[in-house]
Order: C-alpha cells, then sequence, then structure tokens
C-alpha cells in the first residue's frame, strides 16, 4: 500500500524536557529583583453591546463576499515582525546535544493489548468533525483555539465556532462573521472557572484607513448570549491611527484577562509598529459593564506572549528584539496590584533566526512549515516535580517557538527557554532549553498548560519530512516522567495528506480541563482526505491525561445510556464520506474510491459502491467492472472503547469478485497503521452480514477498554480478472455496549461448498500492500 501516511510513527510517546507547575506566592522581597521599570497608560472602555447568535445544527455558508474576504486576509494575519538584517551574524548556533533527540518510547501503553497502569499516558475523547462545513470555513490555517466546562465545549478556527453540550459528541455552528461583519482572521476563547465565564476574541480586517478592532464577547450562558466589547487602536490611544491589531494571546490571571497584540500601518507592504498588553479586569467583563483598564506598549520587542497559569502575576516574554543583540530574551512581571511593569533581559542559547518560507518539512510544494517564523508562540507556568533532581517542587516559567531546520538540526524544531519564578534565574542544561528536535521528526507550533498539580503539558504538530504528514500530537511532564534530557511523545490524530497551499498553523491550543483541572483539552487540525489539497483541514478536539485521572474526567460527561450505543451510523442516504475517510491506497492504476451511488441498494435509494468515487470510480456507470490493483478505503476513528461491555461494526455486504483473489475486508487498528480482521472473497447471490467483533479481533484479540480504536473497509484487487460491479455496502453501524451485556450480532456462517471465502487477516506497517491469501486452494496462476 502506497498511503505510507497511515502506517508510520501511529501512536508515538513523548517525555518533555520541562516538569510542571502549581500556584507559588511571590512576596514582598522579590520584586526588588528587576530594576527595568516601564510605566502603563490607563484608557477606559464603554459599556458593551449585546449579541444573540444563531446557533444551527449546520455550519452555515458564508456569502461569496465573506470567502473571497477571507481567503484575501488569510495572508494579511501572523505578519512578520521588523526585519534585522544579519540577525545570525556573530552568533554560534547552539546545536542539539547528543542524546536529548525526541524519541518515541519503546513500547506505547496505548499500542499494546492489557490494562493500562496508572502513569500511563491515556486519551479519554478524540474528535474529528467538520467534514460537512461548506467552502470558505476550512482553512489549513486553522489556529484552533477551545474552552472547554465539563460537557461544554466551546471552540473556534478559521473562519468558525462551533458549540458542543456533550463533550464534543454534537455540535452546532455559527458563522463569526454574523454578529460581525468585518470579522477576519484570529479567533481566541477561555474559560474563566473562578467566574464561570466564556471569553470569545475575534479579530476584524482593517477597513481603507488601515483601521481594525478586536471584539471581545463576554457570556455567563456557555455561549447561549453575550454582550461585547469593541476595541480600536484609537480607542486605546487617541494617537494610533490608521493602525491596526495582529497576532493575539489571551491569557487569565486572578483576577484580570490579559491581551497581547501587535500592531502594523496602513502601508501596502504593513510594517510593525509596536507591540501592546492590555490589562481588563475580569469583575467588570462578568457584569458587562464600563471599566477603566492598564496598557503597555514597546517598540523595542515584537510579540508578546503571555503565561498560562498566571495567578496574582503575570509573565510575559518576547524572543525579538529590535536591535542586536538578537538571541536575548525579555520577560516581563506585573503584578495585579501594581499599575507599572518590571523586566529582566536574558542572554539565550543561539538558535537559527527564522523567517517566513525558510523552515522546510517535506517537499516544497507541499511545506506545512513555510509559514511560521520564530516569534514566541507559548508560554506556561508550572512546577518541577519529584523526578527531577534539581530543586523539586520549584515553580517555572516556560516559552516555546518554532526554528528551521539547520546547524545540527536536521528538521525543524520547538525550542524552548524557562526560568525560575522566585528568582526570576535560567534553568541550566536540558531543563532550561527544553527543546523537541527528532533528526527525522519535523515539531513545530506548540501549546503549553499546566494542570492544578502543576504537571505540564504540550500540544503540537509532527511530521516527518516524507512519510508521516502534519499529525497532532502532545507530551506530559510530570511525577511519572524521567529526569531529562530525552523527551517521549503521543499521536493525538494522524495526517492522510499535506496542505497544497504550503501553509498551516498558526497556533494550537492546550488547556487544563475544567472544572477539575487535572487533566487536559487539546485542539488542532488534521487533513483526513486521502490526497494533499487547500482549505480542507478538519479540527479535533481531543481530551488527555494520564490513566490515573480518567475517572475524574469522566465524572463530567454523561453517563452512557444503558444498551448499545452508536458510534458511527451510515447508510448512504445522507452525506458521505462524512466522518469516514475515503482514499485510493495505490497510486498508478486509476483512482477508485467508496462512494454513495444509487446502482444498488439494500434500503433505502443508495448504498456505497467500493469503486463508485475518486478521478476515475466518479465516471463509472451502474454495472461496470472493478479495475485491477485496486486499493478502495474507508476508515474511521479514532474513538474510544473505555468502558465498553461489546462493541462491533457490522455491514450489509453485495459481492461480486473473483474468488480466492479480490476481497472485502473489515478492519481494526489501535495505532491507525496496523490493521487486523477478516477478508471476504467470491459471489454473495445478494446481501450478506458481515461483522467485524472489537473484542475478539484476529491477533490483537479483545479492544474493549482502548482509548483509541480505528476501524476500516477496504476493497482490494489483483493484477487480473474483473468482475462487475465488485462491492457494495450498506447499513453499516460501528457501536459500543456501555452497560450490562448487550446480545451479538449473529453473522451466517460459510459453508465449504459456498462461493464465499472469509479468511482471518493482518496488514501491518512493515508490509502495507500485502494480499489476503486463501491457504485452502492452490495459489492463482502468474499467466491467469
Amino acid at each position: 500500500m502506497s498511503r505510507t501516511r497511515r502506517w508510520s510513527l501511529g501512536r508515538l510517546a513523548l517525555i518533555v524536557v520541562l516538569l510542571s507547575s502549581v500556584g507559588f506566592s511571590v512576596n514582598a522581597a522579590d520584586r526588588s529583583l528587576t530594576k527595568d521599570v516601564q510605566e502603563t497608560e490607563a484608557a477606559a472602555m464603554a459599556a458593551p453591546v449585546s449579541e444573540a447568535p444563531d446557533w444551527q445544527a449546520e455550519m452555515p455558508v458564508l456569502t461569496k463576499e465573506q470567502e473571497e474576504a477571507l481567503v484575501a486576509w488569510a495572508g494579511n494575519s501572523h505578519l512578520p515582525g521588523p526585519v534585522i538584517e544579519s540577525k545570525d551574524e556573530g552568533l554560534e548556533i547552539a546545536a542539539p546535544v547528543a542524546g536529548s533527540e525526541s524519541n518515541p518510547a519503546p513500547a506505547d501503553k496505548m499500542d499494546v493489548p492489557g490494562p493500562l497502569a496508572p502513569g500511563d499516558a491515556q486519551i479519554y475523547r478524540n474528535v474529528t468533525f467538520g467534514s460537512g462545513f461548506p467552502s470558505g470555513t476550512r482553512s489549513n490555517i486553522m489556529e484552533s483555539s477551545v474552552a472547554e466546562n465539563g460537557k461544554n465545549v466551546f471552540y473556534t478556527g478559521n473562519w468558525f465556532a462551533a458549540r458542543s453540550t456533550n463533550g464534543g459528541q454534537g455540535w452546532t455552528y455559527i458563522n463569526p462573521a454574523a454578529t460581525m461583519s468585518d470579522f477576519c482572521c484570529d479567533q481566541v476563547t477561555l474559560h474563566d472557572e473562578s467566574r464561570n465565564m466564556l471569553l470569545w476574541y475575534r479579530q476584524g480586517s482593517r477597513n481603507s484607513s488601515g483601521v481594525n478592532r478586536f471584539r471581545l464577547s463576554v457570556s455567563t450562558d456557555g455561549g447561549g448570549s453575550f454582550c461585547a466589547y469593541d476595541v480600536y487602536p484609537t480607542g486605546v490611544n487617541s494617537g494610533w491611527t490608521n493602525q491596526w491589531w495582529d497576532y493575539p494571546h489571551l491569557q487569565l490571571g486572578a483576577d484580570y484577562l490579559y491581551i497581547t497584540t501587535n500592531m502594523f500601518d496602513n502601508s501596502s507592504s504593513p510594517q510593525w509598529t509596536r507591540t501592546v498588553m492590555l490589562r481588563f479586569p475580569l469583575d467588570n467583563l462578568r457584569a458587562c459593564s464600563s471599566f477603566s483598564y492598564n496598557y503597555l506598549a514597546t517598540t523595542s520587542w515584537f510579540t508578546w506572549v503571555p503565561v498560562q497559569g498566571a495567578d496574582h502575576v503575570m509573565y510575559f516574554a518576547s524572543n525579538w528584539p529590535t536591535s542586536a543583540p538578537y538571541n536575548r530574551i525579555s520577560v516581563w512581571r506585573w503584578y495585579e496590584d501594581q499599575i507599572s511593569t518590571t523586566s529582566t533581559v536574558y542572554t539565550a542559547p543561539s538558535w537559527s533566526r527564522t523567517g517566513r518560507n525558510q523552515a522546510v518539512c517535506g517537499s516544497t510544494n507541499a511545506n506545512w512549515a513555510a509559514r511560521t517564523d520564530d516569534r514566541l508562540l507559548t508560554g506556561a507556568r508550572y512546577m518541577l516535580h519529584n523526578s527531577n533532581y534539581k530543586e523539586p517542587g520549584r515553580m517555572v516559567l516556560g516559552w516555546w517557538w518554532n526554528v528551521k531546520q539547520g546547524s545540527g538540526f536536521g528538521q525543524p524544531y520547538i525550542n524552548g527557554f524557562t526560568i525560575y519564578e522566585n528568582n526570576l534565574t535560567p534553568l541550566s542544561g536540558a531543563q532550561g532549553r527544553p527543546y523537541l528536535w527528532n533528526p527525522d521528526i519535523c515539531f513545530l507550533y506548540p501549546s503549553a498548560a499546566a494542570n492544578k498539580r502543576g504537571d505540564l503539558a504540550l500540544v503540537f504538530d509532527a511530521s516527518t519530512g516524507s512519510n508521516m504528514n502534519p499529525s497532532v500530537a502532545y507530551a506530559i511532564a510530570d511525577d511519572f516522567t524521567a529526569v531529562p534530557p530525552g523527551f517521549t511523545y503521543y499521536t493525538a490524530q494522524t495526517g492522510n495528506a499535506r496542505p497544497s497551499d504550503n501553509v498551516w498553523g498558526d497556533y494550537n491550543t492546550v488547556r487544563a480541563f475544567l472544572p477539575t483541572q487535572d487533566t487536559w483539552v487539546g485542539a488542532g487540525h488534521t487533513i483526513q482526505s486521502g490526497s494533499n489539497c487547500a482549505y480542507c483541514a478538519l479540527p479535533v478536539l481531543f481530551n488527555f491525561g494520564r490513566a490515573r485521572d480518567f475517572q475524574s474526567w469522566n465524572g463530567w460527561q454523561d453517563a452512557a445510556p444503558p444498551g448499545w450505543t452508536t458510534i458511527v451510523d451510515t447508510s448512504f442516504e445522507g452525506g458521505f464520506p462524512g466522518s469516514w475517510s475515503v482514499f485510493d491506497g495505490l497510486s498508478g492504476y486509476g483512482e477508485y474510491y467508496w462512494a454513495k451511488r444509487g446502482c444498488r441498494a439494500y434500503a433505502g435509494s443508495y448504498s456505497g459502491w467500493a469503486i463508485g468515487g475518486g478521478a476515475n470510480g466518479a465516471a463509472l456507470s451502474c454495472g461496470s467492472y472493478y479495475a485491477n490493483y485496486t486499493r478502495s478505503w474507508m476508515t474511521y476513528g479514532p474513538f474510544s472503547l473505555v468502558g465498553a461491555t461489546a462493541a462491533n461494526m457490522s455491514f450489509k455486504l453485495w459481492l461480486n469478485s473473483e474468488s480466492c483473489c479480490d476481497y472485502v475486508c473489515r478492519y481494526a487498528s489501535v495505532d491507525g497503521s496496523n490493521w487486523y480482521g477478516n477478508c471476504t472473497s467470491g459471489y454473495s447471490n445478494g446481501w450478506i452480514d458481515r461483522v467485524l467483533d472489537l473484542a475478539n479481533v484476529y491477533t490483537i484479540g479483545d479492544l474493549r477498554g482502548r482509548p483509541q480504536v480505528w476501524v476500516a473497509v477496504q476493497f482490494y484487487t489483483d493484477y487480473s480478472i474483473t468482475y462487475s460491479e465488485g462491492a457494495y455496502l450498506d447499513n453499516l453501524l460501528v457501536r459500543k455496549c456501555t452497560s450490562g451485556s448487550c446480545p451479538a450480532q449473529a453473522m451466517e456462517e460459510i459453508g465449504p461448498d459456498a462461493r464465499l471465502i472469509d479468511i482471518p487477516f493482518a496488514l501491518t506497517a512493515d508490509d502495507p500492500d500485502r494480499a489476503p491469501t486463501y491457504e485452502g486452494q492452490p495459489p492463482k496462476a502468474a499467466n491467469n
């Protein structure tokens, strides 16, 4: 099978060199540590307006004008900072330290049968959605952001907003431009647990004068209604005329919301003018009232990133000075009971300064790293745990960013910088530079957050240069983590293709899951179609943590009803492929996909025809012969079987194929790369039932209790002899039993004289195009 994106690095694992954090009280003596004091300015915010979003079961279709405007503005956000000539001149670039590369663990517990130990990393729920989104809403610059509070999820991306009341298993949608006509691109959402308040940031496009606004919407009923504050540059400072906001970061302190953003002028090639930090009082936002606030601006540093997990002190940083030396990082500290801020500047181990179109992962015509630069992307406040031999329990402040390949790094990687909170001194060794790197794997777009124990989690994208497409991954650093160096990471969602438009990012999101705050929720995106494409990425939502904390997370989910629970039900009467991924697994012999067609149906008007889609299959009329070397796949997953007492995949099958050599296979997998199940060949003489019992899968056995499972159906044909029609599916159902015992679904036995063959079969990443074989008869002659 040529689709290597399914067969490589399926469930990788990662020990992050970082070790996490909880609250820490900074005493008054610490305030004398920094001497560079910056005075802030004051401004006033008018009372907000009301917003009533119209949530719909389907994502609203954008108008042609909205779609064109959004596409045009995709290249006008996340703009680069001031150009610094000869950035690397005179600097010694720090090469990777031997033994510190990120590597998969030798045995990922998510990939092997058996119960999970308390310290095993576990994905509790993994959801990919949005396959039915209309054109213009599925940007490969997804910028996924999420706020989750128990079962209530608010999720934003370019260019949509989604809401779920059952943990992401079902969604309603809104067009962000419906209540903000000038909406452009960036969105950020987060939940303030202490005030039960949802915050939603939307950035507008600039007008002919080069002015835009951002809208901060506040909801106290989970997104049912909002009050909205509109913030223009001149509303903050009357001198900031003909300028516009770009690239926001939002984080919470104990009593304030902190918003950082860059500003650009209105020239034909917009130039950065300043970086701004705004501090809004949370109590006033909760009351939807007017208020006064403070802000800070700099023209010496590009892009400020505040830490996630701040308490009564906010820390924010920049790694992009406008003057030499350029391997400096500045950290600001803003006490919530003070107006002014202080800053400290550090010399960091030099990295290869990275501009747009300099990072390369994969071929240059499908380079998902092209858009990035080396500005800071994320920061977190976390704790060093007892597994650390250096002063466990101390609070740490860390920031991470993307860096291009070179100077000893074979692929783009994620660089890091950390300091102790209590004395603001840098950590040494691998802890002070907690980078994620591997000579064969690209790591980009990190997001960092700590839970209430101070355990640190990172969510990021990972890919090899060729055979693994950009995928969403995560890492945990806590009391189960070994002393660095060394990294172990886990893949949350594997991508099936790359962006043909060479863009990706600009950020992923991870937050502590609320209200328990001992696990995490992550948001990212992948391409699930079988070929490289533009404007086609799908959002990913997943909950994860250690196995020890599963019950804490599960206690905030809906109790499963007794009996069977449907995971996916496909009758082919509605839209298809929907949440299924369809692709041709072998190039060079035509393109044939499973597709909804009206040629034969068990019930209703349609069924799934194994060769009815794709460039060649879509042109076939009913009754056509299938082709040689067909590898038509449809896959679904991952989904969770945690708590399941039974589970299966069943479907109706109509089959007319060469007995012995052309098969319909039903598979299950625990990594999306290695597939196990049964294959059926021959003539069915009508519709028959096929069932794959997920409690008893060939070779890998019982999948009940596994946090990630995939299922698939493949139509496989060999090199000669074809028949008319081939294979159809109908009433395809994947389900699990979550309470008590559920009756098993019977499947008719195939007798020795039947014209059907049903055999167990395994298809592995080591031999991805192995042919099903029937050992009960001689092999097919080569000249047939």
